[in-house]
């Protein structure tokens, strides 16, 4: 029983780790961006880093909680062959929902109609695009690892993975443009995923996949889906909506304030 309290303490204190590092990265991205480049332009990077979350919770459908759900029910009925195949399943749904989107973002591109909306321009929504691909398949193998009692894994791929490399770079080299901080940004994100993807095709390499019917799921995904936009909605809705409307210095004051109160909810 000691023992047992000592372990779950041992791996309790990596995971409250994790999401101390969780906070202070996102909020070092906010103050890099923000000491880096011109108050316009952090404000613009900031209005995409807002098109990236909600837009993430977009393209994952609601399928993280549902993976949840259902990976812990086969794994306590020791059927993990059912896990391989839910988890295979929902990531090539994930990246299809993701793809779509990059898919829009590269006519956008190419036309070019990214021009025509503010602020920003295409090559702004097709790199952004890339990094909602990236978290979306990360976001849904970190449910998986939480699913399989790996609460650490997964708080890292979610809170501390994404945004390690892109605070480590800007500390060392800063940025010089919404370009490259967004190019960073997206490359942190699809690095981020190859590492985790390599630890699942670890965890699956020896086992076998056998199908189950997907309907249950997706009835399930389709009501989470809609708390899980009414949530995002509420956290970086603001954000998005007022670079429709105000100037990006305003933008980047109102995204640095909002950041700041929650990493003091974070705290307290």
């Amino acid at each position: 029983m000691i023992k047992t309290t000592q372990e779950l303490l041992f791996k309790s204190s990596f995971v409250i780790f994790f999401k101390c590092m969780g906070a202070l990265g996102l909020f070092g991205l906010n103050w890099l961006v923000a000491n880096s480049l011109s108050k316009g332009d952090a404000g613009i990077f900031f209005w995409y880093l807002s098109f990236f979350h909600i837009f993430v919770q977009v393209c994952l459908l609601g399928l993280p909680d549902t993976l949840l759900k259902f990976v812990s029910n086969f794994n306590g009925d020791k059927e993990p062959q059912k896990s391989k195949w839910l988890v295979n399943y929902l990531l090539k749904c994930t990246l299809a929902s993701g793809s779509v989107l990059v898919l829009l973002s590269l006519v956008g591109y190419l036309l070019p109609l990214g021009h025509l909306a503010k602020p920003g321009t295409s090559s702004f929504f097709l790199i952004s695009s890339i990094a909602v691909l990236f978290q979306t398949c990360t976001i849904l193998i970190s449910y998986y690892f939480q699913s399989t009692f790996r609460a650490n894994k997964s708080v890292y791929f979610i809170s501390v993975g994404p945004y390690l490399p892109f605070v480590a770079y800007g500390l060392i080299f800063g940025f010089s443009s919404v370009i490259e901080a967004l190019s960073l940004f997206s490359a942190s994100m699809a690095l981020n995923f190859l590492i985790a993807a390599i630890f699942l095709r670890i965890d699956f390499a020896s086992q076998e996949a056998t199908s189950i019917e997907t309907s249950p799921i997706w009835k399930m995904a389709m009501q989470l889906w809609a708390i899980g936009l009414m949530s995002i909605t509420i956290s970086w809705g603001s954000i998005f909506i007022a670079g429709f409307s105000v100037d990006m210095g305003q933008l980047a004051d109102l995204n640095i304030a909002a950041r700041v109160a929650a990493l003091m909810v974070f705290i307290l």
